[in-house]
Parts: C-alpha cells; sequence; structure tokens
C-alpha cells in the first residue's frame, strides 16, 4: 500500500488530492507528543472552539475579546500566547520554544498553521506541518531525519481516507490542542462504509442532471432561471464537487452570479460534519474514489472504478485485479485525467 500511494503522487500536480509518501523509514518513532504547553494556555486555546466543516477546520474565535499578551518560562522554555484582531477578524499566536523543540499555531477563522520541531543543536532534526489556507488544498507533512510523509487534500478527510495511522499519530495530537477531539479513526472508518453503500446503492448524484439546471440558469426566461435556481440550491452541501470542477470562463454572467449566491448560502448554514453529510458531498469527488483504487479490498477498487467511470461520464482503463505495476501505470493516467479536469479553472 505504502509503496503505491508514493506512485499515485508522481503525476498528479495542483489536483486536490496529493498523496506522496516518500522514505517512511522511521517515521513510526515520531510521536506528535506536544509536551511544555501549561494548561492555562490549553485552555485559552481550547476558547478557539474549532469544529470541522465541510471538511476544514473552523475556528470560532470572532467571539473572543482581546486578550493581549500572555507569557511563561515555566514550562523548560519561552511559552507565549496572544490574540489579535485585524483584516481577518481575531487571530491566535501561540508559541513555545525550548533548547530542544519548537510548537507555533496561527489560527484565523479558516486558516491554520501548525508546526511542531525537535531540535538539535539549533537545527531541526524531526518536524510536523500541517497547513490549512483558504483557496489551496490541506497539506501534513512529516518529516524526521531524512524520511518524509506527505499528504495533500481539499479536505482533512481526503488526508484521514489516503492515510488513517498517519494522520492519526500526527494530526490528531496537534489539533487536539486547539480542543477539537474527535474518534479520528471511527469517523473515517465509518465515512468509507457510507460512501460505499451509495456508490453501490447508486444513490449517488447525477451530475448530468445537474448540468442541464446549469444550461437553464442562462436561458432567456426568467421563470426557468428561478426554477433552475431552486433545483440546485435543493441539492445541498453534495453540489460543492460539481461547482468545483465547473470552467466558470465558460458560464455567463448570471450563472456565474447565481452559483456564488447558491454556495454562499450553503456554506452559511454549514453545520459541524457528521458521517452522512459528509459522506453526501465526497460521493461526488472523483479524488476521494482516486483513492481508494489503491484499496486492499478487489471489490472495493471496482466499485471505485466504477464511480469514476460514472462521475467522469466516459469509460476509464482500470483493471482491478491486476498486478501492482499494472495498476500503478493505470492509476497515474487517470490522475493526470483527473487534475485536467479539476485544473480547468
Amino acid at each position: 500500500m505504502v509503496a503505491m500511494r508514493a506512485r499515485l503522487a508522481t503525476n498528479f500536480g495542483r489536483a486536490t488530492l496529493f498523496v506522496a509518501l516518500v522514505l517512511l523509514g522511521r517515521v513510526d518513532g515520531l510521536r506528535a507528543q506536544v509536551s511544555g504547553v501549561q494548561p492555562v494556555f490549553r485552555a485559552q486555546m481550547a476558547l478557539a472552539n474549532p469544529e470541522v466543516r465541510q471538511g476544514r477546520i473552523h475556528c470560532q474565535l470572532n467571539r473572543l475579546t482581546r486578550w493581549g499578551n500572555a507569557l511563561s518560562k515555566k514550562s523548560g522554555g519561552t511559552e507565549s500566547l496572544r490574540f489579535e484582531q485585524g483584516d481577518r477578524g481575531t487571530s491566535m499566536h501561540y508559541k513555545f520554544t525550548s533548547a530542544n523543540s519548537r510548537l507555533l499555531i496561527d489560527a484565523w477563522e479558516h486558516e491554520l498553521s501548525m508546526v511542531r520541531e525537535q531540535l538539535a543543536d539549533g537545527a531541526v532534526t524531526d518536524a510536523v506541518r500541517f497547513e490549512q489556507r483558504s483557496g489551496q488544498p490541506l497539506s501534513l507533512e512529516v518529516t524526521q531525519g531524512e524520511s518524509t510523509s506527505r499528504l495533500t487534500g481539499e479536505s482533512v478527510w481526503h488526508l484521514w481516507l489516503a492515510d488513517r495511522e498517519l494522520c492519526q499519530r500526527q494530526l490528531a495530537p496537534l489539533v487536539e490542542l486547539l480542543g477539537l477531539s474527535k474518534p479520528w479513526t471511527q469517523f473515517t472508518e465509518a465515512l468509507e462504509t457510507r460512501l460505499f453503500f451509495l456508490a453501490d446503492a447508486g444513490q449517488a448524484h447525477d451530475a448530468a442532471v445537474w448540468r442541464v439546471w446549469l444550461s437553464q440558469l442562462a436561458d432567456d426566461d426568467y421563470a426557468v432561471r428561478e426554477a433552475a435556481d431552486r433545483q440546485l440550491r435543493a441539492a445541498g452541501t453534495a453540489l460543492a464537487p460539481f461547482v468545483r470542477r465547473l470552467d466558470m470562463s465558460q458560464l455567463d454572467a448570471e450563472q456565474r452570479y447565481r452559483l456564488r449566491r447558491i454556495m454562499a448560502e450553503h456554506q452559511a448554514a454549514e453545520a459541524a460534519d457528521t458521517v452522512d453529510s459528509t459522506a453526501e458531498w465526497l460521493a461526488d469527488d472523483p479524488r476521494i474514489w482516486l483513492a481508494f483504487l489503491d484499496h486492499e479490498d478487489v471489490a472495493r477498487r471496482a466499485t471505485a472504478a466504477r464511480q469514476i467511470e460514472r462521475l467522469l461520464e466516459s469509460p476509464i482503463t482500470f483493471a482491478a485485479d491486476a498486478d501492482d505495476a499494472t495498476r500503478a501505470s493505470q492509476i497515474e493516467a487517470l490522475e493526470a485525467r483527473i487534475g485536467r479536469v479539476f485544473d480547468r479553472h
């Protein structure tokens, strides 16, 4: 599985699920055990009240007042925490440094950066870096000496479904510093089960129908445009992957305006992710099913291939029961194909 994932990363480029697991080596010994953070700082950071919505970590920092600066040197190093008001709203900045470690956390409502480093003679030996930036894929990078593991994806669920063990060891302890504690592994196991249930039952959404409604958003008849708007709006958050795949330059101003308004309303109404709600919108994301082409279960690989064909609306070349080398070559070609679809806009 590790070797296959490493091959999967070769040509995915800017496509939103990019998995590169390189030279894992001693990474099993690297644990994100975050020490030195005092309870008072943990309690204040937890006031960020984060939750996962549409696969991204949202910190509700705007409800906080200005805490100012807090500084301590009682935990074997220098530790500071501050909240600031700026153009992007309230932000939180935490820093811990000692002779052999460093921990940096910068959080806004929709963006998050977390870095944990182990030091030797002032040089970084081991590191865990998690980045969530607006308009960009999420990334998790784990380095120990010469060994590096890297996951990137459009949501935390892309990361977890790509490598649950790595995320459980390295990502979970970091986000728990913010008070975000979830049964991550159980959630993703249930999510995978639900995704395959939807695929096997044929209950995933029909992009062809959505395309008809999309075209009707440009109709000369106002009543037709309004009816199509209502139909697309009723699709809920499952519509998001479909919209992200669109080439906006091919749409007229009316279509772009209505789609932006529909997606903004969906985002405003977002609640914390559940297994069912997450599966609802991931079922129509070819990148999720691309990762499942490397599944250890042959039947699930075959189901994933059928789902990709449905989403691309054309046949693909993939043999679920082929040898590793053959499947790796076929997956590489599919990566490039799906990448072109996602990179059009």
